[in-house]
């Protein structure tokens, strides 16, 4: 897995994101999201990290 988006917190916390990759992943899933649902973006729940 590659985390694409990361957003940090100022209280230490961070979300995660893990988009489709551009093409035949991408296509796929889009379609699959225009015929019964699905989704474009995994997000992972909240999370601390230390730096």
């Amino acid at each position: 897995m590659v985390i694409d988006i990361l957003v940090n917190k100022d209280d230490g916390s961070a979300y995660m994101i893990e988009c489709k990759t551009w093409g035949k992943e991408f296509d796929k899933a889009f379609t699959k999201l225009n015929k019964d649902g699905g989704q474009l973006l995994l997000t992972f729940s909240k999370i601390k990290i230390s730096w």
